[in-house]
């Protein structure tokens, strides 16, 4: 789930951190540039591991400040394809569950690798699955008390599907907002400049990496719902010992 990336930059200790020690100063500024920041095919930042190589600092002129060159390592949240782990029901909608893990959010299942049988519920906008559904059984005809019901804030054992990167390109800045003309009519003085659209362009971006996951084999899913067949079984061990003495 988390593994190290090595790392190139050139780093600046400002002036009002001359007194401090080069390594601390330097794991400040890196902290503060790389931590919670997504890499392109690398991952999650999330905390300096190591300094690796530092250079001797240089004084550019401008600016005062003294410029290393530095490798280092930083711990990077990536999760491997085929990764199992535990989350936190976070959300759920008509084509997907979201799952986080507290300090990340973009994670989901998509309708099609959740367990077989799983229904979404319109009423009670939530995902059920139900094992025991018969061939041609409408699934909403199931009894809410043989429902497996996937809850917000349960806890969810998934498998990392894949993952994505997206680029984020530059925008075309603010949108202008409608200007009046004479005559008392207004007009747009931009394209897109009603307030509905741009909440839906905000909508529309995509987040710089997310992770899809499945839930569809068996040990996958709430982790309730394995507790409760292993104590089944368990018990029905101890009915058969009891039997055979």
């Amino acid at each position: 789930m988390f593994t190290l990336a090595r790392l190139k930059d050139t780093i600046p200790i400002h002036p009002w951190e001359f007194g401090a020690p080069p390594v601390d100063a330097l794991a400040r500024e890196i902290n503060g540039k790389y931590a919670n920041r997504v890499l392109h095919d690398v991952g999650l930042c999330v905390v300096l591991f190591d300094l690796v190589e530092c250079s001797e600092g240089k004084v550019r002129f401008g600016d005062g400040c003294l410029w290393h060159k530095v490798t280092f390592r930083m711990v990077v949240f990536r999760p491997f394809v085929g990764e199992v782990f535990v989350g936190e029901v976070k959300s759920c909608t008509k084509s997907s569950v979201q799952v986080t893990l507290g300090f990340f959010s973009d994670i989901h299942i998509p309708t099609r690798l959740l367990p077989p049988s799983t229904t979404w519920d319109p009423e009670e906008q939530v995902f059920f699955w139900a094992p025991q559904l018969s061939e041609g059984q409408d699934p909403l005809e199931v009894p809410k008390e043989e429902r497996f019901t996937i809850d917000i804030g349960a806890k969810i054992r998934v498998c990392v599907d894949g993952d994505e990167f997206v680029e984020e390109e530059p925008s075309a800045g603010p949108l202008r907002k409608r200007a009046t003309i004479p005559g008392g009519a207004d007009a747009a003085t931009g394209a897109g400049g009603e307030d509905g659209e741009e909440a839906q362009e905000e909508e529309e971006r995509r987040a710089p990496y997310s992770i899809t996951c499945a839930a569809s084999t068996s040990g996958l899913g709430l982790v309730d719902w394995w507790v409760e067949t292993v104590v089944e079984a368990v018990d029905g061990e101890a009915e058969e010992e009891g039997m055979e003495e």
